[in-house]
């Protein structure tokens, strides 16, 4: 009997081969890939430690060793970027996007952990995942640091490898923190635009009119329109809190947390 954070065998095939070895000389494997890719997932979205790991799976230092290996090779990146361009096309989208949006979250961390640091703006001891998503909330590229780093700063590097691994990308959007540094970092160094948001006001009610708080039927129309690319990014950072190792991170590895992350993103889950 499964768990509910397996694989089925049609999401198994389409990145299967990622998780093979490069070298086939040697004997064969004693697990199977998908048992091990199976059992990772598991930690992610029950958060349990590693060596709580539940008997019917391969090993635990089995599963931790495949686990590092794979993250050294870029293998859970690359089988993400795979499937995003699958998801992408089956909602009638090219493969590539041209847009990114980008916001980042502070998340609590233990005492050992890397990067540490304090977001006085709320009140966070510990990391800050940064990340860029598409339009239909794709994880593009994510990066994790210090809490204390602020976003305008840190947003320009994350933006300028998004841009790096999607050519296709024209501009990118942000909130009002990324004013100053990051807008002329994009321009001057991308040569791409960055979009701010701001707060959306409705526009005036017409006379006679006496909908619920004031709004026309055009004035809800109008907020929710252009509301919908700024709340793209905030979904997707929200979604890892349903990944029990996310919401309170326990690694001291920071390259690990970016990894959990994306095993976070809702293709993975």
């Amino acid at each position: 009997m499964g768990y509910p954070s397996d694989l089925t065998d049609a999401e198994w095939a389409l990145i299967e081969h990622y998780f093979q070895p490069r070298d086939r000389r040697g004997s064969a494997s004693l697990h199977p890939r998908k048992g091990i890719v199976d059992a990772i997932l598991y930690v992610v979205k029950s958060g349990c430690q590693w060596r709580m790991l539940p008997n019917d799976f391969s090993p635990r230092q089995t599963v931790y060793d495949h686990f590092s290996r794979w993250n050294k090779r870029a293998v859970w990146e690359t089988a993400l970027d795979r499937v995003n361009a699958l998801h992408r096309q089956n909602n009638g989208r090219s493969a590539s996007p041209s847009y990114g949006m980008s916001d980042s979250q502070s998340v609590k961390t233990e005492y050992a952990s890397e990067e540490r640091g304090i977001d006085g703006g709320k009140k966070v001891k510990g990391h800050k995942r940064h990340s860029v998503v598409d339009i239909l909330g794709n994880l593009l590229h994510v990066s994790v640091h210090a809490a204390n780093c602020s976003g305008t700063v840190a947003g320009g590097p994350v933006m300028a490898r998004a841009a790096e691994k999607y050519p296709s990308i024209e501009a990118f959007s942000g909130d009002a923190g990324y004013h100053g540094t990051a807008v002329k970092f994009v321009d001057e160094t991308l040569g791409l635009v960055l979009h701010i948001s701001t707060k959306i006001k409705a526009p005036p009610r017409e006379n006679g009119d006496h909908g619920k708080r004031g709004q026309t039927a055009f004035s809800t129309f109008y907020r929710i329109a252009v509301m919908l690319k700024k709340v793209v990014c905030p979904r997707f950072l929200q979604h890892p809190h349903g990944q029990g190792k996310l919401v309170y991170v326990m690694e001291g590895e920071v390259f690990n947390v970016a990894v959990d992350v994306r095993l976070g993103s809702p293709h993975f889950s």
